[in-house]
């Protein structure tokens, strides 16, 4: 029996709903703590049930829970509401978020109330506020079987699927790093201006496809759009998908109902999010049918009005692959969100949790890669903040050869990265298995966070596609003479883009300016191959964090008569 398409009834007693509303917040706040607010007769100032959600450790969430006799046709009203949040304003500590839930349902009108309330709340500086019926809060419970077993244990045995789902989507969420950290500290950086955009956006168009370079922190993005929703959620996260259809990949998360079905089920409460994390990647490889199932899947049965979509993919210069699968499958509406460099918000932010790099983010020489997300990470790992030029090769030197405080550790790690690089540019489209690599330097780097070990198959890949591109252009610097024929043999692939314009930037930081000649002119003239590659190399004097000298020395006459280069090193 399934929870979304039963006629259940909510909770006759108030003291059960108030149990029922407890429980479930625990489990959307990600808050074992969460717990009802005072004892029968004290006064509860509008708040019933709060919590810490795990996404603001420290901010609490309130929920007013008001039963209502259905018997009666009771409703709830904007008095009832007005009233109750009055209340919730002496709340102390003052509140982050306050929800109004109710076992009636919910009219639009009321909807609409509850919206403007919340957005000149905010506009003023006052915690915003929504209202929850029971068809809203049937769709919550959906997400959460545990709940649903507590609570209504006759529909157990339906919840079985969406059980596995949504443990799917937590392990897939689970995986995405989305602090920055050095020692002891971390932050989670606000990004408000970015998570703000997204979710207009995604009440405007449906679909909202973040786009950007890699290291943008378009996944963490992804995250926190995810730990706000509440509703279902189906979540593809590129490194954890091993099938080539949709079919395939639910069979393999051990769930029996076919496609439609289950995301009927998933979508009739009106408010599913499906997210699909390197979404480029899935659909240039064998996994592509994975992504274009679901959108045909999308297109065909589910309700415009019952479903969101958020896609995280690379640009590729002029091609954006999710645009053109959604185009496929006939669905136009969607926006775009670029993701770049980090604001003057979020400088200030991390300026004001890691003091010593405050002088490291307002440097302006440095080609805006000091306030890249995934680069700054990498820079705060350094000992102290560099003062003269660092590009992001040699942040790649130092990753790949970081002391680990054993000799004979850091050997083994630097072995075991050394034989990824070496897999990734001799079999572009397959995850290597752990007899690839050195076992002590894989499990190190398994247990640093760098390499992820798929648990139902023997394949390893790299947690961040930034080392991915690092490895690869390290990989193809032997061949560097021979770039288009190394592309060509390998099938082209698109994800090499940027590792390749890497090892463009590699090439003139080091001084070799005519080698780099040569090498765009080879992959100019070769016509067998995507002109894609011949403008990601040219265009690497403008990306690396020495362009300005770069780009006078490329403009001088001597460089243009250098002796042949030695080989890059």
């Amino acid at each position: 029996m399934d929870i979304l398409d039963s006629q259940i009834n909510a909770p006759s007693k108030w003291q059960t709903f108030e149990d029922l509303s407890c429980a479930l917040f625990a489990e959307v706040w990600r808050d074992p703590t969460a717990q009802k607010n005072g004892r029968l007769s004290q006064p509860q100032h509008g708040v019933d049930v709060y919590g810490s959600p795990e996404w603001k450790p420290g901010t609490n969430f309130g929920v007013q829970c008001k039963g209502k006799d259905r018997g009666l046709g009771a409703k709830a009203t904007k008095t009832e509401f007005n009233k109750e949040l009055a209340k919730a304003e002496r709340f102390s500590p003052t509140l982050g978020k306050w929800y109004f839930a109710t076992t009636a349902d919910v009219d639009v009108e009321l909807q609409e109330h509850a919206r403007t309330v919340s957005t000149a709340r905010v506009a003023a500086g006052k915690f915003e506020v929504d209202i929850l019926g029971w068809s809203a809060l049937k769709a919550l419970l959906a997400k959460h079987p545990s709940v649903i077993r507590q609570f209504y244990p006759e529909l157990a045995a339906g919840a079985a699927d969406l059980e596995r789902v949504a443990e799917a989507a937590e392990a897939a969420l689970g995986s995405i790093e989305d602090r920055l950290r050095r020692g002891s500290e971390s932050l989670q950086l606000p990004r408000s201006n970015l998570v703000a955009r997204a979710s207009v956006y995604l009440a405007e168009h449906n679909i909202v496809r973040v786009t950007g370079e890699g290291g943008g922190g378009k996944s963490a993005i992804l995250k926190r759009l995810a730990l706000e929703h509440l509703g279902p959620l189906f979540v593809l996260k590129d490194n954890r998908v091993r099938a080539s259809s949709l079919a395939e990949y639910l069979v393999q998360l051990g769930i029996g109902e076919t496609p439609t079905k289950l995301f009927e089920r998933l979508g009739r409460g009106g408010n599913l999010l499906v997210l699909i994390d390197g979404a480029d990647r899935l659909l240039l490889w064998e996994r592509r049918g994975v992504v274009t199932d679901l959108l045909a899947l999308a297109a065909r049965y589910l309700d415009a009005a019952n479903w969101r979509m958020i896609t995280s993919a690379r640009a590729y210069q002029d091609r954006d692959l999710v645009l053109a699968a959604l185009d496929d499958a006939g669905i136009s509406k969607s926006a775009s969100l670029p993701v770049d460099a980090i604001d003057k918000e979020d400088c200030e932010a991390v300026a004001d949790a890691f003091p010593a790099f405050a002088s490291l983010l307002r440097r302006n020489d440095l080609a805006q890669q000091n306030r890249r997300l995934f680069l700054l990470r990498e820079l705060l790992k350094l000992d102290v903040p560099p003062e003269g030029r660092i590009t992001e090769m040699d942040l790649a030197g130092k990753w790949a050869n970081a002391d680990q405080n054993d000799a004979r550790l850091t050997a083994c790690r630097t072995k075991a990265l050394s034989q990824m690089g070496r897999w990734l540019v001799e079999n572009p489209t397959r995850a290597p298995g752990s007899s690839v690599f050195d076992p002590e330097g894989a499990l190190c780097l398994i247990s640093e966070g760098t390499l992820v070990s798929d648990p139902r198959a023997d394949a390893i890949t790299l947690a961040f596609d930034v080392h991915e591109d690092w490895l690869i252009a390290r990989g193809l610097l032997p061949d560097c003479d021979r770039l288009s024929e190394r592309l060509r043999d390998s099938g082209e692939p698109l994800w090499w883009l940027r590792a390749v314009r890497l090892l463009g930037q590699l090439c003139l930081e080091q001084g070799h300016y005519v080698r780099w000649r040569e090498v765009y002119a080879a992959l100019e003239a070769d016509t067998s191959i995507d002109p894609a590659w011949a403008r990601a190399w040219l265009v690497a004097p403008l990306y690396t964090e020495a362009s300005s000298a770069i780009l006078d020395d490329l403009g001088s006459p001597r460089s243009r008569r250098l002796p042949a280069d030695p080989p890059p090193s």
